[in-house]
């Protein structure tokens, strides 16, 4: 399930099973592609970050962790790292 969570910001819900890193990696892969009209492209390019619930977290704790594994992607990403 995919939900704009505000902004240009989105929650991606996904199920049991799936890897963070492939789900990400797969994400990626989509927008590597340029949006191509008459006259210009566009190459988008998003942040992402992962997190999984742990027994007692509300919505709420698991959002912040994928913010703050995003925002430790992006540092990352900025410093040639990954």
């Amino acid at each position: 399930m995919v939900a704009r969570f505000g902004g240009d910001e989105f929650v991606i819900v996904v199920g049991k099973g799936g890897s963070d890193e492939l789900i990400i990696d797969r994400l990626s892969t989509a927008l590597d592609v340029p949006i191509i009209w008459d006259g210009g492209s566009w190459l988008p390019a998003a942040s992402m970050g992962a997190a999984r619930p742990h027994p007692g977290d509300d919505l709420a704790t698991v959002v912040r962790s994928a913010d703050r594994d995003m925002f430790a992607n992006e540092r990352q990403r900025k410093l040639g790292i990954a």
